[in-house]
C-alpha cells in the first residue's frame, strides 16, 4: 500500500508538484496503529492529476478529489484547497484551490490536519496537531462552533474518534458538542446511521454510549437508548443498575462484533422502558 502511494508521489513530483500523505494516514503512523488507507493532498488540479494518472476516477472532481488507482487498490488524491461557505451542513458551496497550509486550517480535527512527506520522512504540522496527538486529544482546528456549523456530523464524528482512538475531548470542542447537539437532526439518517454503526463495532462502545448522552446527542439519534436511563432491570435479573447500563454492559462484552451482532446487543432491552404517551390519529393529521 505504502509502495504504491509513494510511486503517485514520486510522479506528481517529477511534473512539479507538491505531494504529501495526508490525513488519517499521519495519525495512525504517528500512533503506530495499521492504517486502512493513504490519502495524498496535492497542488497538481483535478485535470492534471487525470492527465497523469490516466486509469483514474472523478469522485469528486467539483472538490478536487480523484480516485487513482496504483497496483491494484485504489487512492485519494485531493488538491490542497479552502472551503468556501457550507451552505447545507454537510459541503462547501464551492471550493477555491490553494497551498498546503490553507488546505490543513479547512479540516476538521488537528489530528486530521497533518501531512507527511515521504521522500524526506518530514511531519508538516500547521495545526499543532502532532501535540495533541502526544496529549491524545481530539481538538477542532480553529474555532469548534464554526467547524461543527460546516459539518454537523463532525460532533459524531468527535465521539467515535474519541472512543476508537482512547482520546478524550478537549474542553472547548465538548463544550461545542453540547451546545449544538439538537442541530445533529439536519444531517441525513444515512450518515448518522454510519458514523453509529462505525462506534457500535468500534473497541469501546460501552464508552461512547455514555459519550453520547452526556453530550446531549443521544437523546436526538437514538431517543429509545436515552429512554432505558433509570429504568430498573426486572426483579428477578442478576444485573446491577438499569437497563442503560445492563446495555453498556453487553455491548463491552463482546469483541469484533459484526453490525447485526452489535446492533442487536444495543436494542436487546429496547422494549424495557414503558411506551410514551398515544398520540391520535386525529392529531397527527392536523398537524
Amino acid at each position: 500500500m505504502q509502495k504504491a502511494a509513494r510511486r503517485i508521489v514520486e510522479r506528481l513530483r517529477v511534473h512539479e508538484h507538491e505531494a504529501f500523505f495526508a490525513g488519517g494516514w499521519v495519525r495512525d503512523f504517528l500512533l503506530r496503529r495499521k492504517p486502512k488507507d493513504i490519502d495524498i493532498a496535492t497542488s497538481a488540479p483535478p485535470e492534471e492529476v487525470v492527465r497523469l494518472f490516466p486509469n483514474s476516477t472523478a469522485i469528486g472532481a467539483q472538490f478536487g478529489v480523484i480516485q487513482v488507482h496504483m497496483y491494484g487498490r485504489a487512492y485519494e488524491v485531493a488538491t490542497f484547497r479552502s472551503d468556501n461557505a457550507y451552505l447545507n451542513g454537510r459541503h462547501p458551496s464551492s471550493v477555491t484551490f490553494s497551498g498546503p497550509e490553507q488546505d490543513a486550517h479547512r479540516r476538521d480535527f488537528t489530528i486530521n490536519g497533518l501531512f507527511y512527506d515521504p521522500a524526506a520522512e518530514r511531519l508538516i504540522d500547521y495545526v499543532h496537531g502532532r501535540k495533541d496527538i502526544k496529549n491524545r486529544l481530539i481538538r477542532t482546528i480553529g474555532n469548534p462552533a464554526m467547524r461543527f456549523a460546516e459539518d454537523k456530523l463532525r460532533m459524531l464524528r468527535a465521539i467515535r474518534l474519541a472512543c476508537s482512538l482512547d482520546f478524550k475531548i478537549a474542553p472547548g470542542t465538548w463544550e461545542a458538542i453540547q451546545k449544538l447537539a439538537p442541530e445533529i437532526l439536519q444531517v441525513s439518517a444515512e450518515r448518522i446511521r454510519d458514523e453509529l454503526l462505525k462506534l457500535l463495532i468500534g473497541p469501546t462502545p460501552d464508552i461512547g454510549l455514555d459519550l453520547l448522552h452526556e453530550s446531549g446527542l443521544l437523546t436526538h439519534v437514538l431517543p429509545e437508548v436515552e429512554a432505558m436511563r433509570g429504568i430498573p432491570q426486572f426483579p428477578e435479573s442478576a444485573s446491577k443498575g438499569d437497563v442503560f447500563a445492563n446495555t453498556k454492559t453487553a455491548l463491552a462484552m463482546i469483541r469484533k462484533p459484526s453490525t447485526v451482532l452489535a446492533l442487536g446487543t444495543l436494542l436487546h432491552n429496547i422494549g424495557m422502558p414503558p411506551p410514551g404517551p398515544v398520540v391520535s390519529s386525529s392529531r397527527l393529521r392536523n398537524r
